[in-house]
């Protein structure tokens, strides 16, 4: 009978019903989405590679350099690496020219003992017209690469000047002993773009000569742009020890003498014409 008391009492409202609270649930995560035409953002974003020139295994130098150069023109660069482990490393040896500089080229391997350097040389040519350009080299050891940069300024070269007289040796002193027949040699060169006549003279003086001077004293010689051509003075020599002379040649534009140039051989008599020496 109290049953049904109980639930006549519930269904009249007198007596409320008790039931076990449910537990909540957090609802799911939701995502907001990218605007229309938005890029979707990666999770993971690679670094690009960077240039090292020196890491804890390996270095390259130089690291980085200017060079200036002229047009059409030609030259080298050396390079050390450096392996700074305690095993022999097989470095690939990579080269990448842009710009005014082309025809770059470097060995294909080099191999550097453990704890030691080692040098290469790279080539390379620039261009008709003036720029600028980059020279990348690369030893690659196959884990942790390094590079050197080469930045290249190329510029037109100065015009060469039309008349320009060279002589070789500027100055050279010889030792020598007296009454004997020697000869001084030098070097005469158009070194300028036009080609004409050149004319030399030669002075002798000093107690080191003998009276009978020095010979030929003067000519003439014909060179073209960039030639040169070689001229013996034949001398003797007299004075006792210690006496001093000089043989200067003077060299100039037959048209135009204020186109010169001049070289001098020194003498000293090293000893007395009438030593004996066994």
């Amino acid at each position: 009978m109290r049953v049904f008391v109980v639930a006549a009492l519930v269904v009249a409202g007198l007596v409320p019903l008790v039931s076990t609270p449910t537990p909540a649930v957090a609802p799911p995560p939701t995502r907001t989405p990218a605007p229309s035409g938005a890029a979707a953002v990666p999770l993971v974003s690679a670094a690009p590679p960077r240039l090292a020139c020196s890491t804890s295994q390996s270095a390259i130098n130089p690291c980085t350099q200017s060079t200036s150069a002229y047009t059409n023109r030609s030259g080298s660069t050396q390079y050390t690496i450096q392996n700074k482990i305690i095993e022999p490393v097989d470095y690939i040896i990579s080269i990448t020219c842009t710009g005014q500089v082309t025809t770059c080229a470097a060995p294909g391997t080099v191999t550097v003992q453990p704890k030691s350097t080692r040098s290469f040389v790279v080539t390379w040519k620039t261009t008709s017209t003036a720029g600028s350009g980059t020279m990348t080299v690369t030893a690659d050891d196959g884990l942790t690469p390094v590079t050197g940069t080469n930045t290249f300024t190329v510029t037109v070269p100065p015009p060469t000047p039309l008349y320009v007289a060279q002589v070789s040796p500027h100055l050279q002193r010889h030792l020598v002993d007296s009454g004997q027949a020697d000869t001084a040699r030098f070097v005469v060169r158009n070194a300028g773009a036009d080609s004409t006549g050149w004319s030399w003279t030669v002075s002798c003086t000093g107690s080191a000569i003998s009276g009978a001077g020095c010979a030929p004293t003067s000519g003439s010689v014909g060179l073209s742009a960039g030639a040169q051509s070689t001229i013996a003075i034949a001398y003797s020599t007299a004075g006792a020890s210690n006496a001093a002379g000089a043989v200067k040649l003077t060299f100039s534009r037959s048209a135009d003498a204020t186109r010169r140039d001049s070289g001098t051989v020194e003498l000293a008599v090293t000893r007395n014409d009438s030593l004996v020496q066994v």
